[in-house]
């Protein structure tokens, strides 16, 4: 998985951002298996670091990490926007440097819930707030509750956010010890945003490196990435249209599947490939505009090979329609061929009742004769 760093350009210290932790953590926590080699060179996650105003293209980016290094502006919330709707995964790291009042404002279509207080205990005093191993429960963080990747009991924050109270669309994926919630999730119709209440990136001596920190960030990072989908699936040769509100600094679109070469396409407001694509899986449509790229990915699914079940010929459909066998497509229409053809022949039923009579004979006349 690829995951990017937000940071602003001037902020380059070591605790201004989650990059500044990792350096840290790459440092000082040397973890080794069984083999001599170091646990994280093996984990599956490559991070990159921008610090320039704008966005890059994210197309191939799976999570996007913001906390406090980052200045929120309108404009960096439309492109996270843009970006969790066509799929992606974004993390929000709630520090003690962010600024409450423009991430509710900027971000609030975003937050799976409104930032409110800040909570703030005395640094070096035995009152800190502690992670809860037993709320670790939910998907990729499931190996803390089985302490298989560290002790989170072991945590110290001593900043951390309350939040509004939570609607249906979200859920608490970790809590600390008084159940305040640390990680919680909002799945989007494609892309998926998880807020986690308090920052990893040593900030207010929070979570200064421990063993579990890597494994925290990278089950994180897996957990929001998982959300994605990409809903759009099509059919093999199936025709696909990509309809553009605005075409202006639009400069050129291209339509491929993995490992064939992009199909160059006109630009317009409608944009279509009339025969799709002749095989399964992953295509995309690649708009080049004055500035920037975008990425919009389609799914195409062919008919399944590596399976023992396959379609049935046409002469095998009119001999089964022969012999009076039922044909559904849904499971509405098993279940009411089910319960209409079943209807009072059921005889397991019928079988109890006689047991059970039999049984109560046998008794009455063993009472009788006693």
């Amino acid at each position: 998985m690829n995951a990017l760093i937000l940071r602003d350009p001037d902020k380059k210290k070591m605790l201004d951002s989650v990059w500044g932790a990792l350096e840290v953590a790459n440092r000082l926590v040397e973890l080794k298996d069984d083999d001599d080699e170091s646990v994280y060179t093996k984990a599956p996650v490559a991070f990159s670091l921008h610090d320039k105003i704008g966005l890059p293209d994210l197309s191939d980016v799976d999570v996007v990490l913001l906390d406090g290094g980052r200045t929120v502006t309108a404009e960096l919330s439309n492109h996270l926007s843009h970006y969790v709707r066509n799929g992606g995964g974004l993390l929000l790291m709630a520090d003690n440097k962010i600024a409450v009042d423009v991430w509710n404002h900027e971000m609030g279509s975003l937050l799976p819930v409104a930032i409110k207080r800040l909570q703030v205990l005395p640094i070096g005093e035995d009152r800190f707030q502690q992670l809860s191993k037993d709320s670790f429960t939910e998907g990729a963080l499931m190996p803390f509750y089985k302490m298989q990747d560290g002790d989170v009991d072991q945590s110290k924050f001593y900043t951390w956010f309350q939040t509004d109270k939570l609607d249906k669309q979200t859920r608490v994926l970790a809590r600390f010890k008084n159940k305040d919630p640390f990680i919680i999730e909002k799945r989007q119709e494609r892309g998926n945003v998880v807020l986690c209440t308090a920052g990893l990136n040593g900030q207010g001596n929070n979570l200064i490196v421990r063993e579990f920190f890597l494994p925290l960030l990278y089950r994180l990072i897996s957990q929001v990435s998982n959300g994605g989908i990409y809903p759009r699936t099509l059919k093999t040769n199936e025709a696909v249209s990509l309809h553009i509100d605005l075409v202006d600094g639009l400069r050129a679109v291209t339509f491929n599947l993995e490992g064939d070469e992009p199909q160059t396409l006109k630009v317009g407001n409608k944009i279509s490939v009339t025969d799709g694509a002749a095989r399964s899986g992953l295509g995309s449509f690649l708009l080049v505009h004055k500035n920037s790229n975008e990425r919009i990915w389609v799914g195409v699914q062919g008919e399944r090979m590596d399976s023992d079940l396959r379609p049935l010929a046409e002469a095998q459909l009119t001999e089964l329609s022969n012999n009076d066998v039922r044909i559904v497509s849904t499971w509405e229409e098993l279940n009411n061929v089910l319960q209409t053809d079943q209807a009072g022949k059921e005889w397991h039923p019928w079988f109890i009742l006689l047991l059970l009579l039999a049984i109560t004979g046998e008794m009455i006349m063993q009472r009788r004769f006693v």
